[in-house]
């Protein structure tokens, strides 16, 4: 069988509803369309810019044998993510009350926990897991604060032989 890239078909559309203050509740919800991005589009989310600071002769400039080196913020790729897939924003509006209607819209006047929620969800569409997917999947590996005890401040191997601990002091 022949290698197929994972994840939803690129180009089509999806809806997303944010789970932020109650929204998936809201008999109104903030609704997102969006087209998912091609393979080229994902990587372009992360291309970032690297600045080399060097003289003519290609020597640093700060003198001291470093490079300078400029790397885009998250914040950014989650922008263009927005900027670029998202087609229609529904039930939303700034703070002058203005409709948020375009994934332009959404990038500039949008609040944080509705942007970044929103680039997270573009760029898992690769998964191609429905939410009934994701809410059924395992619970996770590891401890969790039932399973462990809360720390008495002291690790067993700090204490010295024939000490008494902090508990057994009382």
């Amino acid at each position: 069988m022949a290698r197929r890239v994972p994840g939803l078909a690129s180009g089509s559309v999806q809806t997303f509803v944010p789970d932020v203050d109650g929204n998936r509740s809201d008999p109104n919800p903030v609704q997102i369309d969006y087209r998912v991005p091609t393979e080229a589009e994902r990587r372009a989310f992360f291309s970032g810019r690297t600045r080399f600071a060097v003289d003519a002769k290609g020597a640093p400039v700060s003198g001291n044998g470093k490079v300078d080196v400029e790397v885009e913020e998250t914040e950014q790729w989650q922008h263009r993510a927005v900027r670029l897939c998202v087609l229609a924003v529904r039930n939303y509006t700034d703070n002058a009350d203005r409709p948020i209607l375009t994934g332009a819209d959404l990038a500039t006047h949008g609040e944080s926990e509705i942007v970044f929620p929103t680039a997270n969800e573009i760029l898992a569409t690769r998964s191609g897991l429905s939410d009934d997917q994701k809410k059924s999947s395992a619970p996770r590996s590891g401890s969790s604060a039932r399973e462990t005890p809360p720390s008495d401040g002291t690790a067993p191997s700090a204490v010295p032989l024939g000490s008494t601990r902090s508990a057994d002091a009382a």
